[in-house]
């Protein structure tokens, strides 16, 4: 036997979830991500089956022209996840005054929403 409430709480999950999932599309958007991989991935296997001495001007535009194709179909990016993701990549390489100054909820939010302001680097007291 299973009490009511069990199932209320149950149904009550698979309806958040179904109507989440109708809203932000979880599955064309990682069906477009896939798309977007194998592309990649073939444009990079066609790349290097060319031997490094024989590329050519002709070879890199070509290239890049295909390479921007694909991005093309790309959403588009998220400026706060993009200066999140390049301060912890300078404080990787090693510049420790790359941070810029984000809210709470731009960081809490950051891999979901673009909450923009003007990115201002933090200034360092000495």
């Amino acid at each position: 036997m299973t009490s009511p409430n069990l199932t209320m709480t149950f149904s009550l999950i698979v309806a958040i979830a179904s109507t989440l999932d109708l809203i932000l599309s979880f599955s064309e958007k990682a069906r477009n991500h896939s798309d977007l991989a194998r592309q990649f991935i073939t444009l990079e296997k066609i790349i290097i089956q060319i031997p490094e001495e024989q590329i050519t001007e002709e070879h890199i535009r070509k290239y890049t022209t295909n390479r921007l194709d694909i991005e093309l179909n790309e959403p588009p990016k998220i400026s706060t996840l993009d200066v999140i993701c390049h301060y912890e990549l300078a404080k990787a390489m090693g510049y420790e005054n790359a941070e810029y100054e984000l809210v709470f909820f731009q960081r809490l939010l950051a891999n979901f929403v673009d909450i923009r302001t003007d990115f201002k680097l933090k200034t360092v007291k000495a």
